[in-house]
């Protein structure tokens, strides 16, 4: 039987071939999971599953990215978290016994999984007590991480918010040929990824501008390298929270 050590996969792609990445990920399965398991992709920007809609399948992502999403009072759509490879679908609903999504999940990318059929899955669960173990491990991990960003986001300023997420946004995809980051995502982009609404981030951008922390040309936000340690410095100072 295996452990739940030897069922952790962290796959990012590399040069790995797809059917290499999914002989991986099927190793680590229980043996009926494996019986039963189905490759699966998602185009980018479709909605692999809905919120409020009964859940049918369950699913180990192998590569790719989704985002996790919920709907605000505004009828705006905020992306708190992303589920990675390694990481299973379904397996909350399935725990708590309540077989209705509980977010929207979207392709942020080319993206695929491993499908089994819910039963099969509720079946390991019940029978397999490491592979039970692993999944509620993994599942209390990525709430501990969900819980702890969304609890130090909350009392955030939000010109913060938009310089952590715009240091994020530099460190996944480096500089520009000239030395100076390009951030090629829209305003309404970055308000989905950090929860707040688009008024508020041009709001956070002009200030990140007065403070001379970044610079507007043809409506891309653009930092130089020393503008990238001003702003490490500007998000470690003490910021009150401002309305959304």
């Amino acid at each position: 039987m295996k452990t739940p050590e030897n069922r952790r996969v962290f796959v990012t792609g590399g040069n790995m071939e797809q059917e290499d990445l999914i002989n991986l990920c099927l190793s680590t399965l229980p043996d009926r999971l494996r019986q039963t398991a189905e490759p699966v992709c998602f185009k980018k920007n479709q909605i692999v599953i809905r919120k409020g809609e009964p859940t049918t399948c369950a699913y180990l992502m192998v590569l790719g990215d989704l985002t996790v999403q919920t709907e605000y009072e505004d009828g705006n759509y905020y992306t708190f978290a992303h589920i990675l490879p390694g990481r299973y679908i379904s397996d909350l609903e399935v725990l708590s016994g309540r077989f209705i999504n509980a977010v929207t999940l979207v392709a942020a990318e080319n993206s695929m999984a491993l499908r089994f059929p819910l039963a099969v899955f509720q079946e390991c669960l019940n029978n397999d007590i490491d592979f039970l173990r692993y999944i509620v491990y993994g599942l209390a991990d990525a709430m501990f991480d969900t819980s702890s960003q969304r609890g130090s986001n909350l009392y955030t300023h939000s010109s913060t918010k938009v310089a952590r997420y715009l240091l994020s946004y530099i460190n996944a995809h480096g500089p520009e040929e000239d030395g100076v980051y390009v951030i090629r995502v829209t305003r309404q982009a970055i308000a989905a990824e950090i929860g707040i609404n688009i008024k508020t981030v041009n709001r956070a951008v002009r200030r990140l501008s007065d403070e001379n922390l970044l610079e507007i040309v043809h409506g891309k936000i653009r930092i130089s390298r020393e503008r990238v340690e001003q702003m490490n410095r500007y998000i470690g100072s003490d910021h009150k929270a401002d309305a959304f």
